[in-house]
């Protein structure tokens, strides 16, 4: 036999019993996690303890050959397994360091646990990282949305996921605010193209039939001027679009809509309509068409 008091460590910075009182405990949490004894209370290692202590010939003695037929019809027999008779296995845990056992079991459990509950997760975890890789954010959010449902039915602890998830709706937020200002960018090219081009093109549009105009009356005539001036921020027409907007007046006014043809016909002064082109024309082209009109 061998005693632990002969052996001797060089080159550690910590005595034996330190050592294996940090072995004891390593061991302990796992024979706990999984069979709820202390390491040094285990059959296996008690056994283990029997085999390697001394023993009396008639412990040891080979069984004859009736006795190894009996062995095989009974539980309880003397050669089934060397039966301890010695003092308990020595343990190199304190008191309080078997108290702390259970809980690093429990910590140890749910760390394998946790593992493994991700480890059967991972063709999620890869798929909604190159979801993020790709800028697929709302795609990776779902996927990590899923991941954490799966966990969280394992009762698995999902901080590291929601973080992910607010980082993931940190670049969400940046596409939207990316796409809106893309959106008002086309929308004031798209009104600078419009207004580049003149009043006419919305007042002279063409219906679907392609052939008759789409504005037929005054009244949406001066709906569209009046967005017109709003769009672009004045409350003047400038000569083009004053010109454009005299020429189809003249053309509203040799077919005129018949709701408007009895406010036409009121003096220059009392009729809405007169009033209306007076204010987007001024008074000269509004009488000039108020002049063309009565003949």
């Amino acid at each position: 036999m061998v005693s632990h008091a002969s052996i001797t460590l060089r080159g550690f910075s910590q005595d034996m019993n330190y050592y294996m009182q940090h072995f004891e405990e390593m061991m302990s949490v796992f024979t706990y996690e999984n069979y709820q004894q202390l390491w040094a209370q285990t059959e296996s290692i008690t056994q283990l303890v029997n085999i390697l202590s001394e023993h009396t010939d008639e412990e040891v003695r080979m069984m004859e050959m009736k006795e190894y037929g009996d062995s095989k019809f009974e539980k309880k027999n003397p050669f089934n397994k060397i039966q301890e008779k010695g003092t308990p296995i020595h343990s190199w845990l304190t008191d309080e360091d078997k108290d702390k056992i259970r809980d690093l079991a429990l910590k140890a459990k749910g760390e394998r646990a946790e593992k493994e509950a991700r480890r059967s997760l991972s063709e999620q975890y890869a798929l909604a990282k190159s979801c993020v890789e790709a800028k697929e954010y709302q795609e990776a959010k779902k996927l990590y949305n899923d991941i954490m449902d799966e966990l969280l039915k394992k009762g698995i602890n999902i901080q590291e996921e929601r973080k992910i998830v607010a980082d993931i709706d940190e670049q969400i937020a940046k596409q939207e605010e990316e796409k809106k200002q893309q959106a008002e960018k086309a929308a004031q090219e798209a009104k600078e193209r419009v207004l580049a081009a003149g009043l006419d093109t919305t007042l002279d549009k063409l219906a679907g039939d392609g052939v008759n105009y789409s504005i037929k009356d005054f009244k949406v005539c001066f709906q569209k001027v009046e967005k017109w001036l709003k769009d672009f921020k004045t409350s003047q027409l400038n000569e083009s679009d004053s010109n454009d907007l005299f020429n189809t007046s003249m053309r509203l006014l040799q077919e005129p809509s018949k709701k408007e043809v009895k406010e036409l016909a009121k003096p220059f002064d009392k009729s809405g309509i007169w009033r209306k082109l007076t204010g987007f024309l001024g008074e000269d082209k509004a009488k000039e068409l108020y002049d063309s009109y009565q003949k």
